[in-house]
């Protein structure tokens, strides 16, 4: 990025040196819910990094390739671009951030897909997904345990209700 003086004058230029495995190895350390996942992705689909130890590209003949999303071994990510390329059809399409939930296998999964561009030429889709399981699971096990105590309690009732009952009689 050049600086430039109050009087337009070039007087340096600042970088960073990031690389996208480094990118990917800070995308490995996140933690979303229990089993979600975060993808970067380029417009065209191909994956740049994600959250998930697969590697983000194939090597191919000593040449580095792009893996497409929709052919990552990833099946979460998949999924989502298969998804997402039913939805809202061209990725080019994506200008805001968007969010929604499916379904794969009948688990219902969040995800949200935000644009980045930094003006200098990146022009990469955010894309998390999150099993609703994640979230849900301590809601289902409460719910099972209530419903299986409501069944005691019901057996109880009916027991002591009978007793009563011939105890009177």
């Amino acid at each position: 990025l050049p600086l430039y003086s109050a009087t337009g004058k070039l007087i340096g230029v600042t970088a960073v040196d990031l690389s996208l495995a480094q990118i990917d190895a800070f995308l490995q350390e996140l933690k979303i819910g229990k089993s979600g996942s975060v993808f970067l992705l380029e417009r065209s689909g191909d994956l740049i990094a994600d959250s998930t130890p697969h590697r983000p590209y194939d090597i191919q003949n000593g040449e580095i390739e792009n893996i497409k999303a929709k052919n990552s071994s990833n099946y979460l990510l998949r999924s989502t671009i298969g998804y997402l390329n039913a939805e809202v059809g061209d990725l080019n399409n994506l200008k805001v951030a968007q969010s929604s939930e499916f379904s794969i296998r009948g688990d219902r999964v969040l995800w949200q897909v935000i644009p980045f561009q930094d003006g200098q030429g990146i022009d990469w889709l955010i894309v998390v997904v999150v099993p609703a399981s994640d979230f849900t699971q301590q809601i289902d096990n409460n719910t099972r345990a209530t419903f299986l105590l409501c069944l005691l309690s019901l057996g109880i009732a009916i027991v002591i209700g009978n007793f009563t009952a011939n105890r009177i009689a």
